[in-house]
């Protein structure tokens, strides 16, 4: 089957998953501008189980085959200068095995109206982790999801 036909579903991550999750978002930040940082496995782990775990925030994984091969990560928590809360992702990536594919971009909307349903939110954004040759299609599902370029991140105000 080509990668382009590769079929995957979207869920709600659940414990069960936090492990695999971990491992792509460590591949994710290996992957991206971090790539030279020495990543901590273990915070990024209790991060990722505090997302898991908490249901005000958001942890999505696009499951191909039972397991894990795409992630979005995000968190909401109060605005540092303002009245409201803010969101922002913490991860978004794609495994090689579902790229070709809409995955991304169904992560993205999913991110969005993640967004859309917290009440008090005054507005979220979205950040480009790597930029390359993907760069021109993420910043496309950033903008026809409402979010406008602000230096290197993507905002969105609630409406």
């Amino acid at each position: 089957m080509s990668k382009n036909k590769k079929k995957y579903t979207l869920a709600a991550a659940r414990p069960v998953h936090i492990e695999a999750i971990t491992k792509l978002a460590i591949r994710a930040f290996s992957e991206g501008a971090e790539g030279s940082l020495t990543v901590n496995a273990a915070k990024v782990r209790g991060t990722v189980d505090l997302l898991v775990r908490n249901d005000h925030q958001l942890a999505v994984v696009a499951l191909c085959d039972g397991r894990p091969k795409g992630i979005i990560l995000g968190h909401v928590d109060s605005h540092a200068y303002c009245d409201g809360l803010v969101a922002s992702d913490v991860c978004t990536y794609v495994a090689p095995a579902l790229r070709g594919t809409k995955c991304a971009a169904d992560l993205i909307e999913v991110y969005a109206k993640w967004c859309g349903r917290i009440t008090g939110l005054i507005g979220s954004t979205l950040s480009v982790a790597q930029i390359n040759h993907t760069t021109p299609y993420m910043e496309h599902c950033f903008k026809s999801n409402g979010y406008h370029k602000s230096g290197i991140t993507y905002i969105k105000l609630a409406e």
